[in-house]
């Protein structure tokens, strides 16, 4: 995951505190500890890795949440 653009506010006028929770396979990672702080363009940079069997293999689910 490298970076979001143009995310909404969530804080009544404030930048929300993005963070992800990625998903495939029954394997989730939240990084809601690593948030970005007051951010609507966050660069993550983040590698994930998933075990997969093709064909068959589950889609990847990305979310984006807001700290607070």
């Amino acid at each position: 995951m490298i970076e979001a653009y143009d995310l909404s506010e969530r804080d009544n006028g404030a930048a929300p505190d993005p963070y992800l929770k990625i998903s495939c396979n029954g394997t989730t990672y939240n990084e809601r500890d690593s948030y970005a702080l007051n951010c609507t363009d966050p660069g993550f940079f983040k590698h994930f890795d998933f075990e997969g069997v093709f064909p068959g293999t589950s889609p990847i689910q990305i979310d984006v949440f807001d700290y607070d």
